[in-house]
């Protein structure tokens, strides 16, 4: 065999084995928007999100977007369904995706569902999209809200803050939103315009949202009352039990008031003996008699200033 075409097989062979891609992952990292690639992995979404189901393998996950539905093949991929894919890469607002012009559609009957990597907010990320996760610790400021379709929530875990979206075929739209401390799942995925940023928690309707407490928090902590040297902050819980307010000028707190009215569903706390113009960091603590118990968010709060707000200019000069 002559030098020429040795080189030339060789070539091929590389060449082969370049596009041949071996799991999620590669083709997440070597293939480009544009190129045909077949996925093969287990289903790990539903019709919670919509049409769009992602596909993951021991190695990533990946967005799979059929178009307006799955009608034009053998079935409606469900969570658990062991699939094959092949279709063309594509990319909406950030969110890496197979489809919609899909090619192929093979199932393999029932997969075994990934174990969800337990992460906190600010490790979602381009590694992670696609991928099933698990966020314990989770409080949302705006508990005991009405869920709506197409919006976004923050919560809060660790320190840490993050983003969930809801569509509007998810099935906890119209739900309150929690007020009790939960260990969320979700698939992480992506919207941002500029493809930077932007990632955010997909829960898959009320299953994902599980309760680490027997008590729920089922409004916002709410301050009225303000004045120079007091304001007062009032809640509600699912369950009569004494309420309480950890406060201080720092996030360490370190103070403590106690509710006007204790073994009660609606808390009322009245913060006294604060400085005028003073920002304070405050949570609500409701307790059970058992002495288990539920607590808020950290958030500031702020006392009236004594300026009268007016504002006086002066001119030197002529």
């Amino acid at each position: 065999m002559n030098l020429k075409l040795t080189l030339a097989l060789t070539a091929a062979l590389v060449s082969t084995a370049l596009v041949a891609q071996e799991n999620i992952l590669d083709m997440r990292e070597n293939y480009n928007i544009g190129q045909t690639v077949t996925v093969t992995g287990v289903v790990t979404s539903d019709d919670n999100l919509g049409s769009v189901r992602y596909l993951q393998d021991a190695t990533a996950g990946i967005a799979l977007y059929p178009g307006q539905d799955w009608s034009a093949w053998e079935a409606t991929p469900q969570i658990g369904d062991s699939l094959s894919v092949t279709g063309e890469i594509t990319e909406y607002n950030g969110l890496l995706e197979v489809g919609p012009n899909l090619t192929d559609v093979t199932f393999f009957g029932q997969g075994t569902v990934p174990t969800p990597l337990e992460i906190t907010p600010s490790q979602m990320g381009e590694d992670l999209e696609g991928q099933l996760v698990r966020i314990n610790g989770v409080t949302f400021p705006l508990a005991g809200t009405f869920i709506t379709g197409n919006n976004t929530y923050d919560f809060s875990s660790a320190g840490e803050s993050g983003v969930i979206y809801v569509r509007t075929s998810n099935s906890l739209v119209g739900q309150e939103l929690t007020g009790c401390e939960v260990d969320m799942l979700g698939i992480v995925s992506q919207f941002s315009f500029d493809g930077f940023g932007g990632y955010q928690l997909l829960p898959r309707g009320p299953v994902d949202l599980i309760p680490v407490s027997a008590l729920c928090y089922t409004s916002p902590v709410s301050q009225t009352n303000l004045a120079t040297t007091s304001f007062t902050l009032s809640w509600t819980t699912d369950l009569a039990c004494d309420g309480s307010v950890e406060y201080g000028l720092t996030e360490d707190l370190g103070l403590t008031a106690s509710a006007i009215t204790g073994n009660t569903p609606s808390h009322v706390v009245n913060l006294e003996g604060l400085e005028p113009g003073t920002i304070y960091y405050a949570r609500a603590v409701s307790t059970l008699e058992d002495g288990s118990y539920a607590v808020s968010t950290t958030r500031p709060y702020a006392t009236v200033s004594e300026s009268s707000g007016e504002i006086h200019v002066y001119f030197n000069g002529p």
